[in-house]
């Protein structure tokens, strides 16, 4: 399956640019689950995140590939390949997190156990 353009209303918040998850999508070449993406802060509160968390500014989308071989995959593969400000592996690849800034992107690749 090849994702060409995501259209869902919550996208409207979404700072990162689309071509980021339709590239990652498109080499994955099977379906990419979006775990979490834009929260609003009561719901980041909820679910326990960071209260600098990017999801909150509409910066960062958890993914998965459907299993633990896959995600690191895509891990790499955007570590090589992609913009980013985070890439992060979490919890032995369960699923990916990127965050990706209009300016300033650092490129940090980082674990969560």
């Amino acid at each position: 399956m090849t994702l060409t353009r995501l259209k869902v209303p919550f996208l409207r918040k979404a700072k990162i640019p689309n071509p980021i998850f339709t590239k990652a999508a498109n080499k994955s070449g099977k379906p990419i689950r979006i775990n979490s993406f834009y929260r609003s802060q009561l719901l980041n509160v909820k679910v326990g995140g960071s209260a600098t968390s990017q999801h909150v500014k509409g910066e960062a989308i958890d993914i998965s590939a459907g299993n633990k071989v896959e995600n690191k995959k895509l891990f790499d593969w955007i570590c090589a390949n992609l913009d980013f400000d985070q890439v992060i592996n979490e919890y032995d690849f369960q699923w990916v997190h990127i965050s990706y800034k209009s300016k300033g992107n650092r490129k940090q690749i980082l674990v969560v156990k």
